[in-house]
C-alpha cells in the first residue's frame, strides 16, 4: 500500500482518482488546491504525489518545482497532471518525476505509481 496526496481542484476527477486508487489497495489524501501542500505533506508523508497543472490561486508548475527543489520534498516521486498539450514539456521543464495528460487511462496511472514507487 502506498500513500498518495493528490491535488486537484475538478472535485470530478479527484473523486475518481481517489476511488480507483482506494480499489487498488492505495491511501489517499486529498485536496482541492495547494494551499495546504505542504501540511499534508507533514501530516501524511506521501510516498507519491499526483498535482494538477492548473489550482486556484497558484500554478502547479510552481508548485512543482518548489517542490522538487526543496530538500524535504524533492525525492518525493510528482506526476504533473493536464490536459495542456506542453505538458511533457512543462513536467521536463520543472523536474515532475512524469506527467499524465487528461484524459487519462487508469492503467497507464497504476502503471506511472507502480514505476515511481518501487522501493
Amino acid at each position: 500500500m502506498k500513500k498518495i496526496l493528490i491535488i486537484e481542484d475538478d472535485l470530478g476527477i479527484l473523486e475518481a482518482m481517489r476511488m480507483a486508487l482506494e480499489a487498488e489497495g492505495h491511501c489517499v489524501f486529498s485536496c482541492a488546491d495547494a494551499s495546504d501542500i505542504y501540511g499534508h505533506i507533514n501530516r501524511d508523508h506521501p510516498d507519491l504525489i499526483i498535482l494538477d497543472l492548473f489550482l486556484p490561486g497558484t500554478k502547479g508548475d510552481a508548485v512543482c518545482r518548489d517542490l522538487k527543489r526543496a530538500k524535504t520534498t524533492r525525492d518525493i516521486p510528482l506526476i504533473l497532471t493536464s490536459a495542456n498539450n506542453n505538458l511533457e514539456k512543462i513536467a521536463i521543464s520543472t523536474k515532475a518525476d512524469a506527467f499524465l495528460a487528461k484524459p487519462f487511462d487508469l492503467d497507464h496511472l497504476y502503471s506511472l505509481i507502480t514505476t515511481l514507487t518501487k522501493t
